[in-house]
């Protein structure tokens, strides 16, 4: 298995973002302003600002479920915005997964008090303050990025992380 140092977190929703975990720290880019505007350029020019050596990053996106009651427009944009960022991940040669929603959820919130109720943007939100207390998403208006750094959260677990931080695995 690659040894990778850069976990990639990617909410592609309406007030999506992504995080960038490193070992130096958290850098979110927020999706909200360009998502289904077909704007990939501008999300491609943060990226890559963050991403200066992407060897070793490895990436999930979410693949978030339809609302029956979203209009056509809305689901197009998401479908957009999904599309813009599996391109941004191919551009820069960056593994990625797709990830449900459900999935990731019931993985990064097992064990946490946060995790007793319905698992929405708030219960996220507060789970990411408490396992990154330092990172900036204490405002309610950065429920995206506290979902983007624990779908990253999860892809460290997932790749790896768990086995670095108890000593069971390569250092």
């Amino acid at each position: 298995m690659p040894d990778y140092s850069t976990f990639i977190g990617i909410d592609p929703g309406k007030t999506g973002a992504i995080a960038v975990l490193q070992n130096d720290g958290i850098v979110f880019v927020d999706l909200g302003d360009t998502m289904g505007r077909a704007q990939p350029e501008l999300v491609h020019a943060a990226v890559s600002f963050v991403l200066q050596d992407p060897d070793g990053s490895i990436a999930m996106i979410e693949m978030p479920m339809t609302v029956p009651k979203e209009s056509t427009s809305t689901a197009q944009k998401l479908g957009i915005s999904i599309g813009e960022v599996r391109m941004l991940m191919t551009a820069f040669n960056i593994p990625y997964t797709m990830v449900d929603p459900r999935r990731w959820k019931r993985t990064v919130f097992f064990g946490y008090p946060e995790g007793a109720g319905k698992l929405d943007k708030a219960a996220s939100r507060a789970l990411a303050v408490r396992l990154y207390p330092r990172a900036d998403i204490g405002k309610r208006k950065d429920a995206g990025r506290a979902e983007a750094l624990l779908i990253a959260h999860y892809c460290w677990l997932m790749h790896g992380g768990p086995e670095k931080v108890y000593g069971t695995g390569k250092q």
